[in-house]
């Protein structure tokens, strides 16, 4: 599966950290990949899961300070 995130800085002073987060139980979920925030407009970035494929995935964004920060993401799995 491949994973985008996209967050939009609307104002203040982006930072923080974006993970990938796996779950079996989708109570239980481990970190599998991260991004550092930059102070830009649009921080980007694409996560590559490969096996093993968990059934349940979601993407967290830790801010810092005052911010203000659009999040969007997205999954493509192709089998």
């Amino acid at each position: 599966g491949v994973f985008q995130y996209v967050g939009t800085k609307l104002s203040g002073t982006a930072g923080g950290k974006t993970y990938l987060m796996g779950s079996v139980d989708a109570t239980n979920y481990i970190k599998l990949d991260s991004f550092t925030n930059l102070n830009v407009t649009t921080n980007t970035k694409i996560f590559t899961q490969t096996r093993p494929m968990y059934p349940y995935y979601k993407i967290q964004s830790v801010g810092t300070g005052t911010m203000s920060v659009q999040t969007k993401a997205y999954a493509h799995f192709k089998i």
